[in-house]
């Protein structure tokens, strides 16, 4: 069987060098592999591990039982993402790619080097290594580049369609690596549904930000422009309203100067009523209700992170040095046709992951979490004994283990939270990560600390936030503000383009959708190179990402179903004009009603700058 090896070889340098450079060093093996003979000329894996035995294959008709187990899985469907843990000798893999359509994608995890090693040499898999739609990750440390690849293609539109799987002998063989696996999905797919779920309740509170805050770009700076200019080793303090913020947060007098000190917008209130020292605020909530920091005027000159979807009355009311976070596409894009570019960003949906990013991209090692509990304090979520309680708060409710070693209780969006602190601190183990909260959940990876002993620690470093701003020029003056006003008038021409053209692509879509069983080729294919016209000419306007992002609700609420195939050819194009028709209409209803922003917000740049 060694005669396969050279074949399987060749095809996995070339396409997954990484993984063949791995087998090469010496693999320690806890697995007795062989591979026999079956009666219909096949072959079946049998591993043995722990004294105990574990046949991967039918020893009669292992083909005929690949086929049997992929026929418990749809495949009409398009753009399908098939999730499997578990290679075996690759008969199931193989009968899941017959089936799968070009489009689709199968992420395979094969959690031990040992396996594939012993597989190359035993069976022919050149065929599935050299397929297109195969990604694969081999080994126990998988999971970032997984959710990182998978999290890309797994979007709301093909979650629905999702297909997950498992080589049948994998849970019984490797039964704490197998759920590892499905806690891995479930990240993926969290993401997922959180963001859906996050952009289109607020895609409309947020597009309508961005259009009133692009008249405070004028004066402000972008972070870019901070990179390198905090000193490495200086403590970041990220202020957070735990519950537990109760009991150090008096300490902060103490790193005055001393330590770059970043209060989340509903800290503020804390911080302002038992006048603490804080460098800089950040905010990026949509609908975040402005008296967090409107009740406290002094925090209107304290230099504010933001991003452009943030809460445009606290843009208003915020007088002090304005600085951008990566966030809309639309202003990323003002800020890059003018060469200014922002950095990669993984906000993590809160305003403290928020400012955990911010930390990372300035270059700060040392990050300090206080008042981040994740978790409740008796019935308590912030600081000060306030609740402030979700929808289906009680669905999500679940016991996770605290920073004592005690059970706590926690909530869905936090445990989401917690997750992504985790992989931060996993993905980037250069940080220094200090947990100081004193309370509340564990954040695994992370170093527990009194806040005291940070102080003792850490704080031997003097710098000046505000000193530096002092220094640095806003991104565009008052003469080179032209560029930016061009682009804001251009918008209301873009929104009139995508009306109509949408109305054009309507009337071709209702053309094709009653006529298509009777079209003429050549009419049929005009229509559908119509629609491809205005597809492309709407998606080429300025303001684009704008409408797409506000009519969000609409796509989530009405395209969910569109990817079912009938096998109907006809029908299923019929399927697919039908969606492009209900994306033209929510086009136009987006566009219409940010004109009338529009109108709103223009002039608004004289103001902004008074």
């Amino acid at each position: 069987m060694m005669k396969y090896l050279e074949t399987n070889w060749k095809i996995l340098q070339t396409r997954y060098s990484e993984i063949a450079e791995r087998l090469k060093e010496e693999i320690e093996t806890e697995f007795e592999i062989e591979s026999i003979s079956t009666r219909e000329n096949g072959h079946a894996l049998v591993i043995t591990a722990k004294e105990e035995t574990v046949r991967m294959n039918s020893a009669y008709r292992p083909l005929q039982e690949a086929v049997k187990w992929a026929d418990q899985y749809a495949f009409q469907n398009i753009d399908i993402n098939v999730l499997m843990f578990g290679l075996g000798n690759g008969i199931f893999v193989r009968e899941l790619l017959k089936r799968l359509a070009k489009d689709s994608r199968l992420f395979l995890v094969e959690p031990k080097l040992e396996i594939l090693s012993a597989v190359l040499e035993k069976e022919d898999i050149s065929d599935i290594l050299a397929d297109e739609r195969l990604h694969f990750y081999v080994g126990e440390d998988y999971e970032e580049t997984f959710k990182s690849e998978a999290g890309v293609v797994v979007n709301w539109d093909n979650l629905s369609t999702q297909i997950r799987c498992e080589h049948p002998g994998y849970k019984k063989l490797l039964p704490d690596e197998y759920n590892h696996f499905w806690d891995v999905v479930d990240r993926v797919n969290d993401v997922v549904i959180t963001q859906v779920s996050t952009n289109a309740f607020f895609a409309h509170q947020a597009v309508d930000n961005v259009l009133f805050n692009l008249a405070y770009v004028k004066g402000s700076n972008y972070i870019t422009e901070l990179v390198g200019k905090l000193p490495e080793e200086l403590p970041v303090v990220i202020v957070s309203a735990g519950p537990s913020l109760d009991k150090n947060v008096e300490e902060l007098k103490k790193m005055k100067d001393h330590a770059f000190i970043i209060a989340t917008d509903t800290a503020v209130r804390i911080l302002e009523e038992r006048g603490l020292p804080y460098d800089c605020m950040v905010t990026v909530d949509p609908a975040k209700p402005a008296w967090y920091l409107k009740d406290y005027p002094d925090c209107a000159k304290v230099p504010l992170f933001l991003c452009a979807e943030a809460q445009k009355e606290i843009t208003q009311f915020h007088t002090g040095r304005k600085i951008w976070l990566p966030g809309s596409v639309y202003l990323s894009g003002i800020y890059e046709k003018n060469g200014y570019v922002f950095p990669a960003y993984k906000s993590g949906g809160s305003v403290a992951t928020c400012a955990f990013e911010i930390a990372k991209i300035l270059g700060l090692k040392n990050i300090v979490l206080i008042g981040q509990d994740l978790a409740f304090m008796g019935e308590s979520t912030h600081a000060g004994g306030h609740e402030d309680h979700i929808r289906s708060e009680e669905e999500g409710i679940r016991m996770i283990e605290g920073v004592d070693g005690e059970p706590v209780r926690s909530r869905r969006d936090w445990i989401y939270y917690l997750n992504w602190f985790e992989e931060m601190i996993q993905e980037y183990p250069e940080l220094n990560v200090i947990d100081a909260t004193e309370g509340g959940a564990l954040i695994h990876g992370s170093k527990v600390m009194r806040l005291s002993e940070v102080i003792e620690q850490y704080c031997d470093i003097e710098f000046s936030f505000a000193g530096l701003l002092d220094e640095l020029q806003p991104t565009f003056e008052e003469n080179d503000f032209t560029p930016i006003e061009k682009e804001i008038t251009g918008l209301g021409k873009g929104f009139r383009n995508i009306i109509s053209k949408s109305q054009e692509g309507i009337k071709c879509a209702d053309e094709f959708i009653e006529k298509a069983y009777s079209l003429s080729p050549k009419r049929h294919d005009r229509l559908i190179k119509e629609i491809k016209k205005a597809n492309n000419f709407i998606w080429r306007q300025p303001g684009y990402e704008l409408v797409d992002t506000y009519s969000a609700d609409l796509a989530v609420g009405d395209l969910k179903d569109i990817n079912c195939i009938t096998g109907d050819p006809v029908q299923d194009e019929i399927n697919s004009v039908k969606s492009a028709k209900a994306l033209y209409q929510g086009f136009i209803e987006a566009a219409e009603q940010m004109q009338d922003l529009l109108q709103k917000v223009e002039g608004k740049e004289d103001s902004a700058s008074e």
